[in-house]
Parts: C-alpha cells; structure tokens; sequence
C-alpha cells in the first residue's frame, strides 16, 4: 500500500520496500534472540550513507513519514547506516514530535513537551533530544498530571519497586490497575524512577504537585538500604511529599485483613513481610533468592533435553501453560500428573511429561536440587514467623497471603498449605486474593495501596504518614528518618 505512494520513484519504491523489511527481520529478532541475525547488505545505489546520500537522506526522511516512530527506531537497531543517517538528523525528529503530541494529546501539547528541553538537564547532553522525546511521548499514558473522568487532577501517584519491573500509576479510577514498566537489568533506582513517571504522565515535573506513595517490593537494592533510596527518590521526583511502604502493608489491604504474612513471589525473589495489626515487623521481614526466573531456568533444562534451546519470552509462556506443583512432591506423585502438550511458536507441539511440569517448581520447595544451601518455602515461612513475638504468630499463620506471578502456579497454595501445617501444631490458612483475577493477585501490593489512597483522599486525611519535601529541603536527614517511622 505505502509504495503506492511512490509511483513517481523506482527508487523509492525500493528503499520503501527495503526499510519495511528490515523492520519486519527486527521484529523477528526481538521475538527469537536465539536466532543469529546477518548484517544489513545495501546495493551500492541505495546505501544510506553512500555515493548519492543527500538524494538518499531525503528519500528515507520521505519514506519515515510512512512508518510509525517505534518503527523507525527498530531500523535503527537492525541497520548501523539508518542509524547514523537518522539519529541527528534533528529537523526531522522536531517535526515529527509535534505532529506526534498534538495527534496524540492535542495542540496545547506540543508547548509543553518541547518545554521539557529546558527543565530536564538528561536531554540537553543528549545530541538529538528530539528522538527521545518522540520515544517517550509514543509510550505517554497521559501527558501531564493525571485526571479523573471529571478532569480532575489526582493527588498521589502510587509506585511498586520490583526488580526489573516498576508498577506505576494514579489515584483515579483510570490506574486501578498500574503499568507494568519495564527496566533494562543494568538500570539503577534513579532511573527505573525516571522510566516509570515518563511512562505515566511524561516528566518527572510534575511529581511536584503530587505527594508519591512508594513500595519497596522485590527490589533487594531499594529494601538493603532504605535510607538511601528516600534520598534518591526525593532527589529525582521532588514530590510534594513522600510515604514509604513495604508490599506487605499495602497487600493486606486487598484481603481486607490487618495481620498477615504476605509472600510476595516475584521474578527473582520471595519476600515474606510479616505486618500484626498493619504494623511491619521488620526485623523478621527476610528475602529468598527464588522466585519465577529460578522455575523458568529449570524448565530450560527440561526443553534442552527435548531438544528445544528457547528464548526467555518462550519459556515464560510455556511456565504460565504447563508448570505446576506436585501436591506431595514426591517421585511418583509427578508421574502419576498427566502430560502436556504444548506447541511452540516456530510450530513444533512438544509433550511435557508430569514430572517435568512438576519438577519446574519444585524447586521452590526444595532448593538442594539445584544445589542451593537454603531452606525451601515452608521452612522460610515458618523461621520468619518464628522471629516475630510469640503472641503474633498463631495470628500470623491464620493469614498468609500470597501474591505475585509466582502465586499463580496450580498446586502452589495446596501445596503451600500442606508444607506448613506439617511444621505447625496451630492452624494454617493459605489465601489468595483471587484466583479468578490474575491481575489482583499479581498487582496486589500497587492494587493495596490504590484502595489504601482512595480511602486516605475520602477521609480528607490524604497527608496522614507523608513526609513533605520541604522538610527534606530544609533537613534531609530528619525528613529520612520520619518517612521510615523513626522520628
């Protein structure tokens, strides 16, 4: 269709036709990172950089018109010469910013993006600030403060730490359910912030005129050293005012309970947060270093000895499919569960037997077969409960709580159930939230504090346990030490 447009230009044509297919290769590549891609060959009158470039530069700019943003940066990972043809060429990028934010958010818009080159020191060192914007303003879920139904603004953004993924979003009914961000492995706090309010609402501007609730979940770096990670935050966002709170606090709220502990089973660990009464018992919070990457690494050995080396992306749909936990654990317990099949996206139905489906996760419960020193689950939630005063726990066993992906898993709460029971002589009660609602069950600490803001806001004490960033201004280190209740 989009060559039609070129009728005027054989060349054109070809490099149309060029550009959509080095997009669509990309594409695949991003989809099967095993796969060895081969490097971009030009004929020698179309390089973009070559004998004719000039003629050439005005042909791609032409044919980037026809092509969505996100696109054009796909050509540019796949092709060296796009690349440098495309990166500084700021005149096409500025134009192509201000047809995108007023397309996409209106005339009044494309002042205020463009003002952001002035506030924000990151895109002024950049050489084309004008192609980052154009990223950030294509992933923009609102541009600007948030605002309900009625226009009106909200008050408190709500964000969920988690180790390569940040959840974010706003008290409206519009972020009941938060954005899902996510991190390059390599990023640092400062930036998984700044990734995540850009995802949300475009700046980090205007984090001042909003008070922040951040949860430190399953983000080891931000739990280790929480002192630290007040300043950072303060320092990026300069909220109006900031409240610290851990997963466990907030998830209760899903629960409709005060005492619990929450197990929070993500990606690549399992926080157990004991709370009596909505209080944190901190000193017997504790970490795991297991969680639904450890399952996917031994679903990989199980496709390998198939014969199927697999992505990541594959695995993981292949964990949500066909993984589960053995009621018992034991060997002919696995074999006795049905196989599975499942066919992969080159085509290819594989059967995945029981015990394969089984043994994936039972390393959750049994950490030695992968030769890891620690206690499994059960044994991780019964030493936690046994930090915490004695007059809590019966409380504390009659309401655990799991949430996170890993939740999900068929067998886990049975299982779960019957581990813990054997190590306690009180009653036990393994809950879930929902299990018709993945979504609440993976989101329950954000989804927790969203209710936790609603009421906060309803009761007109929306302030209530907020540090204001005029007092970090003026005293950093009492306002450090009020977010984190020591003062």
């Amino acid at each position: 269709k989009l060559s039609l447009t070129f009728t005027d230009s054989a060349a054109a044509r070809e490099h149309l036709e060029m550009a959509l297919g080095i997009v669509q290769r990309e594409k695949f590549a991003l989809a099967n990172p095993d796969v060895r891609r081969h490097a971009t060959k030009w004929p020698a009158n179309m390089d973009p950089i070559g004998v004719h470039s000039d003629i050439n530069r005005m042909l791609w700019m032409r044919i980037f018109e026809y092509v969505e943003v996100a696109d054009v940066v796909h050509c540019m990972t796949a092709s060296s010469e796009i690349n440098e043809l495309v990166r500084d060429d700021t005149s096409y990028w500025k134009t192509e910013l201000n047809r995108m934010t007023e397309e996409f958010f209106g005339e009044w818009a494309t002042t205020e993006v463009n003002s952001y080159l002035e506030d924000e020191t990151d895109l002024q060192e950049l050489n084309n600030p004008y192609l980052e914007l154009c990223t950030r303003v294509a992933q923009t879920a609102f541009l600007g403060v948030p605002a309900d139904e009625s226009d009106e603004p909200c008050s408190h953004i709500i964000m969920d730490l988690g180790a390569n993924q940040v959840r974010v979003g706003a008290n409206t009914e519009e972020f009941a359910e938060p954005i899902v961000v996510d991190c390059p492995a390599t990023a640092g706090l400062e930036d998984k912030l700044q990734l995540a309010v850009q995802r949300l609402m475009g700046s980090t501007r205007y984090c001042r005129e909003l008070n922040v609730l951040l949860i430190t979940g399953t983000s080891l770096d931000a739990r280790a050293n929480e002192e630290e990670t007040i300043r950072i935050v303060f320092d990026t966002l300069k909220p109006r005012a900031l409240r610290l709170c851990r997963s466990g606090e907030t998830a209760l709220m899903v629960f409709a309970k005060q005492t619990g502990l929450v197990v929070d089973a993500g990606s690549d660990f399992i926080h157990l947060v004991p709370c009596y009464q909505m209080s944190f018992v901190d000193y017997a919070s504790t970490y795991i270093p297991l969680g639904g990457n450890t399952i996917t690494q031994r679903l990989s050995r199980h496709m390998q000895s198939l014969g199927f080396a697999l992505s990541a992306a594959e695995l993981n749909k292949i964990k949500e499919s066909v993984v589960m936990v053995s009621p018992s654990g034991n060997a002919e317990d696995m074999e006795s569960i049905p196989s599975k099949q499942y066919t992969l996206a080159s085509g290819t139905t594989v059967t995945i037997s029981g015990k394969q489906r089984c043994d994936a996760a039972e390393i959750l419960f049994k950490p030695a077969l992968e030769g890891r020193p620690i206690g499994g689950l059960a044994q991780a939630i019964a030493d936690c409960v046994g930090r915490c005063p004695i007059d809590t726990r019966k409380d504390l066993l009659d309401n655990v709580c799991l949430t996170g992906g890993c939740a999900l898993i068929p067998g886990l709460q049975e299982r779960l159930q019957s581990e813990l029971q054997r190590l306690s002589v009180t009653p036990v009660n393994v809950n879930i939230a929902d299990t018709s609602n993945p979504a609440l069950t993976r989101n329950c600490a954000y989804m927790g504090a969203h209710l936790m803001t609603e009421i906060a806001v309803d009761n007109d004490n929306g302030l209530d346990g907020y540090t204001e960033f005029e007092l970090y201004d003026s005293d950093a280190n009492t306002a450090v030490r009020q977010v984190l209740g020591k003062d």
